[in-house]
């Protein structure tokens, strides 16, 4: 039997969904996430097989698969360097090459595979991209089942210490790096990975049970607390487009959460000279 089914290629990524066979031992360049449909396919890794759903395999890991059994299997693969690529590989590798995916998470991407399982009919390249998306969401933002509350809760609040002290900092700097407060950023820096558990489902879950904001929400209030800060310290900084700058906000963004944050629009600047300091004297 020979393989049989469609191939998306997108910017870093590809996409196979068809009928499979077997492989020799190979390694590539990218990560490879590997989902069976109505089967299991067989992976094996030097000596060592076992029978497989749903698993990811780090790059550059010399593996071979036996995937004649499923009904269907996916494979997407992706370039490492990308910003995703990292994040599975500190969530899903911190032990192991090969990482077997939970029945929970499996189930769920199996359930995704399933609803577009006639690949022939879907709108190409959009369906395909859509299921990209779907599975690498799945992925990303599963949430941690494994890491106690107390943990959960030290870890909030280092997050949010170190929020605090980043967009201090950055707000002195010539430019502002909005990259330094995002998900990927703080795992890094707070080296959250080293757990091996999906951390960004944590940030996503923990964080706003114990806030009731998002991540990112949070982070525009104190963005927009440094904002405030820079009109009462810095006289000389009297526009919204220079405060906006300093906080790394478009200006836009910046009335956004001006008025969803305050309940008034900077564009009263000029008629409210002292605005700044009432409210964050509030």
């Amino acid at each position: 039997m020979s393989w049989k089914g469609s191939i998306f290629i997108f910017p870093k990524r590809v996409l196979f969904v068809g009928k499979a066979d077997e492989t020799i031992e190979h390694s590539i360049h990218a990560l490879k996430l590997c989902i069976a449909f109505n089967g299991k396919f067989r992976l094996s890794i030097g000596s060592k097989s076992s029978l497989q759903s749903a698993l990811i395999i780090d790059a550059q890991t010399k593996h071979s698969i036996d995937a004649r059994e499923p009904e269907l299997i996916v494979l997407l693969y992706l370039i490492p360097e990308t910003d995703e690529s990292r994040e599975l590989q500190h969530t899903y590798f911190a032990k192991s090459n090969v990482y077997e995916i939970p029945d929970k998470i499996a189930n769920g991407l199996l359930s995704r595979i399933g609803e577009l399982r006639d690949h022939s009919k879907w709108d190409c390249e959009k369906d395909a991209h859509k299921v990209c998306e779907k599975i690498l969401e799945d992925l990303i933002d599963s949430p941690s089942t494994s890491l106690s509350k107390e943990k959960v809760d030290t870890q909030v609040r280092d997050i949010i210490k170190y929020l605090y002290s980043e967009i201090e900092k950055q707000r002195k700097e010539p430019k502002f790096d909005e990259k330094r407060i995002k998900s990927l950023a703080i795992i890094e820096e707070l080296k959250l990975h080293k757990y091996g558990y999906n951390v960004r489902g944590v940030l996503k879950e923990e964080f706003m049970g114990q806030t009731g904001v998002s991540l990112d929400d949070y982070s525009d209030m104190l963005r927009l607390k440094a904002a405030l800060g820079v009109f009462d310290v810095d006289p000389t900084v009297r526009s919204v487009t220079a405060a906006a700058k300093v906080v790394g906000f478009s200006v836009s963004k910046l009335e956004r959460v001006f008025q969803e944050c305050l309940g008034i629009n900077p564009s009263e600047l000029k008629r409210r000279g002292n605005v700044f300091s009432r409210c964050n004297e509030d």
